[in-house]
C-alpha cells in the first residue's frame, strides 16, 4: 500500500500533566493485494481514500490512539499470473483500524 496524506492539527490539550495533540489525517491510497483463497489466487488492485484521527502525547512521543477508515472503492480483480481483470466480478473493500494505548510499562 502506498499512502499520500494531509494532516491538520485539531487541538492541543493537557492530559495527566502531558501535552497531547489531536491530529486529523486525510488519506489517498493505492494498493495491490495478493489473496490466496483455497484454489484461487487473486490480485486486487485499485485506489481509495479515507481519514484517520490521531491522539499523540508529544512530551513522551507516544501514540495514545489512532482510528482509521479507508474505502478501497471498486478495485480490479484478476487471477494471479494473468494480466486481464476477471469479468463480472465486483469487489468493495473497507479497512477499519482502531488502536488505543491501554497501559504504558517502564522497562
Amino acid at each position: 500500500m502506498q499512502f499520500t496524506s494531509t494532516y491538520k492539527l485539531k487541538k492541543v490539550k493537557e492530559q495527566k500533566g502531558y501535552r497531547v495533540v489531536e491530529i486529523e489525517e486525510e488519506r489517498e491510497v493505492h494498493y495491490r493485494i495478493w489473496l490466496h483463497i483455497e484454489v484461487v489466487s487473486l490480485v486486487i488492485d485499485g485506489t481509495g481514500s479515507g481519514n484517520a484521527d490521531w491522539e499523540i502525547d508529544i512530551d513522551r512521543g507516544i501514540v495514545l490512539s489512532h482510528n482509521m477508515k479507508i474505502g478501497l472503492g471498486w478495485p480490479q480483480v484478476r487471477l494471479a499470473g494473468t494480466p486481464d481483470p476477471v469479468e463480472d466480478i465486483k469487489a468493495q473493500i473497507e479497512l477499519i483500524v482502531s488502536r488505543k494505548l491501554d497501559k504504558l510499562e517502564k522497562e
